[in-house]
Parts: structure tokens; C-alpha cells; sequence
């Protein structure tokens, strides 16, 4: 069976009831959709992606829970709220080295609204 969860920040925590009964689904891929949770909540996207993909080889690439917030939430988030040039510049690399390892493992796609705007018809404001 396929899961694809469309909204899937939805998913913020994995002992919430919502993650369990989906995770009790017997599945053999899971597809997650949602906007930029990369930008909005590292939490979010961490369980999102432990939720995406269970598997070990997965899991010891994001890192077990405080491992992840010790390396990425925990920095990131002290950056971000400093909110000096340099901080956000390092906040943001952080980030790009968290999608960057990501992305290189085939463990998740990006895709940017220029291929959604090729398909979607024009928005006509009335």
C-alpha cells in the first residue's frame, strides 16, 4: 500500500495520536506533501521526515531526537532569534547543510512553484 498525506506538517509529533494511527498503517512508501517546513518549524520537519521514513539507515542520518536538536532546531533557532546579519547567515547554512545531506541521499525532493505555475492556471483576482 501507498500513504500519500498531503498537509503533512500536520504530522508535529510523532507520539500525537494522529502520527500513530497513520504509523500503524502497513505501507510500503510513504509520500509526504507539504509547503517549506524547513523554513517554518525544524521540529515539524524532523518529525515529518522520521514519520516519511522510518527505516535505520534513515533514522541515523537525521540523528535520534536530541541529537537532531542538539545539531540543527537548538543553533538554528538561537540564530535566527539574534537576528544579526551573521547570525541568520549562519543560521541559514545550518539549514542548507541539513537539506544538502537530505537531498544527496535521495531521502527527500524539493520542488520550487516554477513547475507548479507551468501546470496551475493564472489566478484572476475579481
Amino acid at each position: 500500500m501507498l500513504l500519500i498525506l498531503d498537509e503533512a506538517h500536520r504530522i508535529k509529533n510523532l507520539e500525537r495520536r494522529r502520527a500513530k494511527a497513520l504509523a500503524s498503517l502497513e505501507t510500503r512508501r510513504r509520500i509526504l506533501l507539504t509547503g517549506y517546513p524547513l523554513q517554518n518549524n525544524l521540529g515539524e520537519f524532523y518529525a515529518m521526515c522520521r514519520f516519511a521514513r522510518p527505516d535505520p539507515a534513515y533514522i541515523e542520518l537525521l540523528g535520534q531526537p536530541e541529537t537532531f536538536k542538539s545539531q540543527f532546531l537548538t543553533p538554528i533557532m538561537r540564530w535566527q532569534a539574534e537576528g544579526s546579519p551573521a547570525s541568520l547567515a549562519k543560521a541559514q547554512n545550518r539549514s542548507f547543510v541539513l537539506l544538502r545531506q537530505l537531498l544527496a541521499r535521495g531521502a527527500m525532493m524539493r520542488r520550487g512553484m516554477e513547475i507548479l505555475q507551468k501546470e496551475l492556471p493564472t489566478i484572476v483576482h475579481c
